[in-house]
């Protein structure tokens, strides 16, 4: 299935008055990750760490969905900052996507997920340099060793966290990244092997 996903953006944003700090071109980007690096004959598992509002994570599900791809996108956020959390589920559901959303702490949560297991993170937490830096030397093993995509919102934003913690990764990592890159505030790479 092919859709305009800018018309769209623009139509789940006037709809639901999701407001997000994320662009209309990172939301694309996601999107389009999530549509080409899913894989038809297998079980796709995609995580949106720190969800927030929720927009990620639907654009991930439509990535999977539009590919027509078997698997689900977990959300994983503690809505401890005021979100009104059943708005989120609400909106999901409207949309018919295979998300499901866990109201739990994302590091306890990563630890207990099989390494060689995660097909696509996407990754919103806290943005100081110690967070980034621990949440990924957890996740990376939890990454498929071939072919997994991991993006990382709010690089560049803020604090320079985000930015040290993903060089000291792509430095002292033994995962090898095919290719990364960014764009606005989206950093992104594809792991090829480990």
């Amino acid at each position: 299935m092919s859709r305009d996903i800018y018309k769209q953006i623009a139509d789940i944003k006037n709809d639901t008055k999701i407001v997000t700090p994320t662009t209309e071109r990172e939301l694309a980007e996601i999107y389009r990750i999530a549509n080409i690096m899913t894989n038809k004959n297998d079980f796709n598992l995609i995580l949106d760490l720190g969800t927030y509002m929720g927009f990620s994570a639907l654009m991930l599900g439509m990535g999977l969905l539009d590919n027509e791809a078997k698997g689900e996108v977990i959300t994983v956020d503690n809505y401890g900052i005021g979100i009104e959390y059943s708005h989120i589920t609400d909106v999901f559901n409207k949309y018919q996507l295979p998300i499901r959303q866990l109201n739990e702490d994302v590091i306890k949560y990563i630890q207990n997920l099989s390494n060689n297991s995660i097909d696509i993170a996407f990754v919103d937490t806290a943005h100081n340099y110690n967070h980034v830096y621990n949440l990924l030397k957890l996740l990376l093993p939890k990454m498929k060793k071939f072919r997994s995509v991991l993006m990382i919102h709010d690089y560049y934003w803020g604090e320079i966290g985000v930015v040290k913690a993903i060089n000291r990764i792509l430095k002292d990592s033994t995962y090898y990244f095919q290719g990364y890159g960014n764009f606005d505030y989206l950093w992104w790479g594809v792991i090829s092997n480990a």
